[in-house]
């Protein structure tokens, strides 16, 4: 979308936003990453509050990741669409 809707990306005026990607895919991947214990022990047939601390922990971690990622889209979504020209 950002290189389709972005005409100063599409002319050459600006620079494709390489770390803004990476970074977006580094949190999708930390969130699943986070995720996959608490989704085998729930498919191993082990309870969900079997280690209520680890789980509480986990669960304020994902809330935090998915929170930075969402407000990173947020933030980023007139760039996504073309509406700024310019955007970091």
């Amino acid at each position: 979308m950002e290189v389709y809707n972005n005409p100063g990306i599409r002319s050459g005026e600006f620079a494709f936003p390489y770390g803004l990607f990476h970074g977006m895919w580094l949190f999708t991947t930390m969130l699943f990453l986070a995720a996959t214990p608490i989704v085998r022990g729930v498919r191993a047939g082990e309870s969900v509050i079997a280690h209520p601390i680890a789980l509480a922990l986990r669960i304020a971690f994902l809330t935090l990741v998915a929170a930075g990622w969402l407000f990173m889209l947020w933030d980023q979504m007139p760039c996504f669409l073309g509406g700024v020209p310019g955007c970091d």
